[in-house]
């Protein structure tokens, strides 16, 4: 397995594939999921790409691949047989995947077993705070803050609205369509519950001529419900995708956020986004 000359340092994948045995390596900014969210996000995935097939899957444990702080995950289907693991590198999270019918413990020890951690010191710096979004008008970002002190997701606010960006690596054309089904999942594996409004989504086409997909609904977390709404789009470099929540105040305020989500683009290379910090 050999990455393309040309692969992004920001995010990525390359993988093999022998017989009915393949092994992935993808990677993106942020940090990596925890014991308790690793296995309900894999659940997710293959439940909803394999419908049908009896998933069961272990429990993840943290542990350390090639010297980094590393969550593991084991599983099977079937004859098959899966090991994924998340491992922290610099600024990005590293994934490593393994499903095989064969050979599965030769391949996941000498896959895991190599692993080594190499940022590079001048693209860790061009990553800057890891801030997925831009805009080509600078007045669409005026006013926003860092809603707190987490850069490893995106959280920021005008102290009337507040927006939650999420970058992810993207293979093919095809997955912000598919993803975008699993956008109500993948907030309840991280404790939260989007409920769409039936009827609710709306499809935009944005400045640089592409067309988006929001869906409005309420968010379900704490107790308490918010109106919001999920976006999900592939950036133009087709290896990212960005997952955007914003959550309003009442459900007029709901159009309103789709403009503002409308004006922003993905970060470029290079592109140093930053933010006023929380107050203090």
């Amino acid at each position: 397995m050999k990455a393309p000359p040309a692969a992004s340092y920001r995010a990525g994948e390359v993988e093999a594939q022998k017989g009915f045995n393949a092994v992935y390596v993808s990677w993106e900014i942020g940090g990596i999921m925890t014991t308790d969210e690793m296995p309900q996000a894999i659940r997710i995935a293959l439940e909803h790409f394999a419908k049908g097939e009896r998933i069961d899957l272990g429990l993840a444990r943290s542990t350390t691949i090639g010297g980094q702080e590393a969550t593991q995950v084991e599983g099977k289907s079937g004859s098959v047989r899966m090991a994924y693991a998340q491992v922290r590198c610099g600024k990005r999270g590293i994934t490593l995947t393994v499903v095989a019918t064969s050979s599965f413990e030769t391949i996941r020890d000498r896959m895991f077993g190599s692993f080594r951690c190499a940022p590079i010191a001048k693209e860790e710096e061009a990553l800057g705070d890891l801030v997925p979004i831009a805009a080509d008008d600078p007045d669409v970002l005026a006013g926003w803050r860092y809603l707190d002190d987490d850069r490893e997701i995106l959280s920021i606010t005008n102290d009337e609205l507040v927006a939650i960006f999420v970058e992810m690596s993207a293979t093919d054309a095809g997955t912000t369509a598919e993803l975008r089904k699993l956008v109500p999942k993948l907030f309840a594996a991280g404790g939260a519950v989007f409920e769409p409004t039936p009827g609710g989504a709306e499809t935009r086409t944005v400045a640089d001529g592409t067309k988006r997909s929001y869906d409005r609904g309420e968010l379900v977390a704490d107790d308490e419900r918010s109106p919001a709404v999920t976006t999900l789009w592939t950036c133009e470099d087709r290896t990212r995708m960005v997952l955007g929540l914003v959550i309003v105040p009442d459900p007029d305020g709901l159009a309103g956020a789709i403009d503002w989500l409308s004006r922003l683009r993905c970060s470029r290379a290079g592109e140093n986004v930053t933010f006023a910090p929380p107050p203090s």
